[in-house]
């Protein structure tokens, strides 16, 4: 479900199933998944948000709009600036990255496998409980872009595509640094052998 991994995944562990000729579909596909939910987030929560805007005298497409965008995709604000929100979404991407490709490797897969599922979520939840404070933790390419193309249509206009090009570039670097560690430096004997 992350453009990110999947880029990560055809890059250093191409095969039959995923290689570079599914990229764009899945990537499409990552896309149109979190539209959808952020048609859903906006029909579930649309008069919430409007009742926090009309309270805060906030107009949707104005740059006070970015308090209730946040509701779709990710921002950051002061004292954070656009490279240092780039270096934390690079690092916490590097990081899931490196969990991710660590428990899927080849030489990992035993009985464990059972577990990654539950061990990926928990590092999720520990990247966001250390970076959400800074960037609101994107980390996905898919997932920060679909509710802000919602989020435009839905009025908010400019203020949905604020700073999202480190939203989407931060992952798209980090996703295959963290691969490219695991694959080349933790794993690279089980690789050359």
């Amino acid at each position: 479900m992350n453009p990110a991994i999947s880029l990560a995944n055809a890059i250093f562990r191409p095969s039959k199933q995923f290689n570079f000729s599914k990229l764009i579909p899945y990537s499409i596909a990552q896309l149109l998944g979190a539209m959808t939910a952020a048609v859903v987030n906006l029909f579930i929560y649309g008069k919430h948000i409007a009742a926090f805007e009309a309270e805060q005298g906030i107009a949707r497409a104005s740059s006070a709009a970015v308090a209730s965008a946040k509701a779709f995709g990710n921002y950051f604000s002061d004292p954070v600036t656009p490279l240092h929100a780039f270096f934390v979404e690079l690092i916490g991407t590097t990081l899931l990255s490196t969990v991710v490709f660590s428990l899927t490797h080849p030489s990992t897969q035993d009985d464990k496998a059972k577990f990654v599922p539950a061990l990926v979520g928990a590092t999720v939840a520990a990247l966001i409980c250390g970076i959400a404070p800074l960037t609101q933790a994107g980390m996905n390419p898919a997932r920060d872009m679909g509710p802000r193309i919602i989020s435009f249509l839905a009025g908010w206009k400019n203020v949905a595509f604020s700073n999202c090009w480190l939203y989407i570039l931060a992952p798209l670097i980090g996703a295959p640094l963290g691969a490219w560690f695991v694959e080349k430096v933790l794993y690279a004997k089980d690789t050359d052998s």
